[in-house]
Formats: structure tokens, C-alpha cells, sequence
């Protein structure tokens, strides 16, 4: 966040000042005016409650002002903008959180629910303000702002990044050249919703007895940072057998699991690899990294294994007992509670033993962002009443959410409670799987059909060819700023 530290050092001063000096003299307002003295959105002011900072509003009234949202709402549920007073734990709250808001800043909050990255694509080619904030889905953000079309929230005054009601981990992932072009966070909740878990079948376990495997249930395994892909593979070998009596496996059969393409990112994410990694310049590039390679291929040669299928009704065939783990976001969890499956959860995992951590892989398609319009006549308006939403869900929606989440609505056992805790702890969005440059993606998916064999020459030819394309979004968001600030 950028600000003038004199400018800070003062007001902090000023602010001690004001609580020795009588009441009557603390106004800086006068009778009539418009407008409360504006400050910047550091000066910060502590509420009390847990010593979280509350932003300085931009204006003491906002005089009915309407902050319109436009939503990527897609094939997916979206965040709910604006609630309402009788649906859902989460609508209740939202209702309730935007409704003290009105009162406490008089500004109303509205909503257009879908379509954001072609209102974004339009609207900014015309030169319009329509909408206040596009909340983008993720993967989209990429495009709209090497248009121009979304501004660098980094030149946003009225910003407090390092906010708690920020998400600092993905914050860290949105930004290219050092701009960043996207926020989540508390007033956001889809990018919790689409996190991935591995989902595994209870009933299966027990009736296989794999915790004999072990001496250990998935659960103390994950506890005790014993919870590798080697044990997951072999897992897989245990639970693939045949049932139907003919040749081969497949699905009408047991198998390790079922899998689509996307989880080749999502355990290279858990296994702590970064596919696409920045460079010194905040410039994007393929990681060639030798031991992103070889996780790769343990991936890719597990995957084209037997005890693997590629199925598109994979919810389908782990409902139906057919298979033992299954790979999907949290937001499937009311669909498997609904038709009864005994099912447990645990993070995907790590490389080895040796790992710190587990990492949970974030959906970028099915995750909201919050952007601002360059076309946005008053953008630190704006940005201060995205933290003033940000800040009020801290006490709103993130409890409703919470309660949401770990309040029985997503698991059926107390165990998996605290992998739900694990699995939030460490998010990543894969940058390759978010912006896709070039024909990676499909040079990899080619790659689960041979074992992986040819990866080393699949990276060096397209590093050259990402590097390239980096280069060419560079000089585009370049022409763009320089159109945009003519």
C-alpha cells in the first residue's frame, strides 16, 4: 500500500492528541458541509475487538450511494453479494452484514449475478462505468487485465493490503509485474468452497481393512506428517480388484480412484511444486526444476496405472463404492451427504516425508475475486467500501461461514473437522492451471497416456514458448496502461 509516512506518523499522533482533548473538539466537521476531512484508508483506528483495525471511512456519510457488483456466477455457486433476510446460514448473514452497513455509512450494496467477464470485456472497451467491482472468476482475472480493463490495486491509495480481512496467501499469487490485479478475502467465501480435498470412502476402508496396511487410520497418518504418495499409491494398488468378472479394469470394478485432468495440478500443488513460478521481475515462467519433473512423472505414471480411471461421472462411480479416493472440492460435500455416502476426507498427500507441510489446491474456476474498473471515476471510493465490507464480514460472514462449514453441513465425522482446518491452512492457486499459457496444459494432459516419458522434453519446449507469451502479456499490459492514461 502506498502512503506518505509523515502523513501517518502525524495522524497517529493526532489521534492520541484527540483522546486527551474534550469530545466537542474532536469533530472536524462543520455544520453543512458535504463532506467529513478525508484520510487515508492506513489511518486505521482500532475497534477493540481483538486488536483487528477497522478502515477510516473515505466519507462519514456516503449518502445512499450504490456500490454495484457484477458476479461470475458460471456452472458453479458464486459468493452471495447482497443475502437476503430468510434464505440460507450464509444469505441470512450477508443481508445482515450489508444492512449494517447501510446504517452505519449509508450506502446500499447491489448485485447483477453473472456474466462479470464479458460486462468487463465491453464496458472497458467502451470506456464506461457500469459497475463498481467485477467479481471475476479467477481465471478469468488474467485476460481482462492485460486488456487494461481492471486497474493495479497496488495504485490504490485508499488500500490496506496487508489488511487481515485480505487473503495474504492468494494475494501473493495475483499479481504479474508487480501489479496486482486481484483481491479475496472474509466478504468472499468460494475460494474456500472450491478448495480441494481427497475424499475417501469409509465403508470401503473398513471393509478392506487398509488400516492394517499402516498400523494407521488416514487420519493419524495426516497427524503424524506420515501421509506421502507413496503410501497413497500403494493404497490405490490395495483397493483396485475385479468385480464383474471380466477382462481387465474399469470402472464397473474396484479401483484406487477416479481422477479427471485437472488433479494432475492438484497433487503437484500438494507435493509442494509450482508449476509456474515467478521470476525476479515478477514475470512469469515454467519451473524445469528437476524435482517438479520428477513429481510430475510419479503423477503421470500413477495415473495411467490401473488403479486409475479417467471417468467423467467420477462422483458417480465414488458414490456407488466403486472406488476409493476421489479427488473434488468441498463444495460436492452437501451432494454426497444427501445421498448417504459414508465418506471421510484428508489433504492430498505430500512428496514425501521430508515435506513441511500439506498444501490444498484452489479451483480458480470456481473462485470470485474482487477488481476494480479502470474505467472507475473514484477508485478509492470504491476500494474503501470494499474494506468496509471486508472488515464487517470479519464479524458477520466469516462466522456464518464458518459455523457453515465446520457445523456438520460438509463432513460426516469429528476427524474430519480438523483435516477441513488443514486443508484451509495452506491454499495455493496454481498459477499454469490459472492462466494456461500456450498449449501446456494439453502437452500435459498428452503426458498421463505415456507415463510421463516425455515431460523433460515437454518443458524445455515450453518454457521458451511461455516465456515468449510472458513477454508479449508484458508489452500488452504496457500498451494498455500507456492507452489508459492518455
Amino acid at each position: 500500500m502506498k502512503g506518505n509516512k509523515l502523513k501517518r506518523i502525524f495522524c497517529c499522533l493526532l489521534a492520541m492528541l484527540m483522546l486527551v482533548l474534550p469530545l466537542s473538539a474532536c469533530s472536524s466537521k462543520e455544520e453543512g458541509s458535504e463532506e467529513s476531512e478525508i484520510k487515508n484508508s492506513s489511518d486505521v483506528i482500532t475497534d477493540g475487538s481483538d486488536g483487528v483495525v477497522a478502515p477510516t471511512p473515505y466519507v462519514e456519510d456516503f449518502q445512499e450511494y450504490e456500490c454495484k457488483f457484477v458476479s461470475d456466477a458460471g456452472a458453479f455457486e458464486s459468493d452471495d453479494i447482497t443475502g437476503t433476510r430468510t434464505g440460507s446460514v450464509l444469505s441470512r448473514a450477508t443481508y445482515e452484514r450489508n444492512l449494517a452497513l447501510e446504517e452505519k455509512y449509508n450506502f446500499v450494496i447491489t448485485e447483477k449475478r453473472g456474466g462479470a467477464t464479458g460486462d468487463a470485456q465491453r464496458n472497458g472497451a467502451a470506456g464506461e462505468h457500469v459497475f463498481d467491482v467485477y467479481a471475476l472468476r479467477m481465471n478469468q482475472t488474467p485476460q481482462v487485465f492485460l486488456s487494461g480493463y481492471i486497474c493495479d490495486l497496488n495504485d490504490v491509495e485508499w488500500f490496506n493490503l496487508d489488511a487481515p480481512y485480505f487473503d495474504q496467501l492468494v494475494r501473493e499469487q495475483a499479481t504479474f509485474a508487480n501489479r496486482l490485479f486481484f483481491l479475496t478475502g472474509d466478504m468472499l467465501y468460494m475460494d474456500d468452497m472450491t478448495t480441494y480435498a481427497l475424499w475417501f470412502n469409509s465403508q470401503t476402508w473398513s471393509d478392506l481393512q487398509l488400516t492394517s496396511i499402516y498400523g494407521k487410520d488416514l487420519y493419524t497418518l495426516v497427524r503424524d506428517n506420515e501421509w506421502t504418495f507413496e503410501k497413497y499409491k500403494l493404497l490405490c494398488e490395495k483397493a483396485t480388484f475385479e468385480k464383474d468378472g471380466e477382462q481387465g479394469i474399469t470402472s464397473n470394478d474396484h479401483i484406487g480412484s477416479v481422477y479427471s485432468r485437472s488433479d494432475v495440478f492438484v497433487h503437484s500443488v500438494a507435493m509442494n511444486n509450482d508449476v509456474l513460478t515467478k521470476d525476479s521481475e515478477d514475470i512469469l515462467t515454467l519451473n524445469n526444476s528437476s524435482k517438479v519433473i520428477e513429481d510430475l512423472m510419479r503423477i503421470c505414471e500413477l495415473f495411467s496405472s490401473s488403479s486409475f480411471e479417467n471417468i467423467h461421472n467420477d462422483r458417480e462411480v465414488f458414490m456407488s463404492g466403486h472406488s476409493l479416493f476421489q479427488t473434488w472440492h468441498l463444495m460436492t460435500a452437501p451432494t454426497f451427504l444427501e445421498k448417504g455416502v459414508d465418506f471421510g476426507i484428508v489433504p492430498h498427500p505430500m512428496a514425501d516425508d521430508g515435506q513441511e507441510s500439506y498444501r490444498s489446491f484452489v479451483y480458480s474456476y470456481g473462485a470470485n475475486t474482487l477488481t476494480i474498473p479502470t474505467t472507475a471515476p473514484d477508485k478509492d471510493k470504491i476500494a474503501n467500501i470494499i474494506e468496509l465490507i471486508s472488515y464487517e464480514s470479519m464479524t458477520t460472514l466469516k462466522p456464518a461461514f464458518e459455523e457453515y462449514i465446520f457445523g456438520g453441513r460438509i463432513v460426516n465425522h469429528a476427524d474430519d473437522l480438523e483435516m477441513l482446518k488443514i486443508l484451509m491452512s495452506n491454499k495455493k492457486v496454481e498459477l499454469a492451471y490459472m492462466w494456461k499459457p500456450g498449449n501446456f496444459y494439453e502437452k500435459l494432459e498428452e503426458q498421463l497416456k505415456d507415463k510421463g516419458t516425455g515431460l523433460t522434453g515437454v518443458f524445455a519446449s515450453s518454457r521458451v514458448q511461455i516465456d515468449e507469451i510472458m513477454q508479449d502479456n508484458l508489452q500488452k499490459l504496457l500498451q494498455a496502461s500507456e492507452n489508459s492514461n492518455k
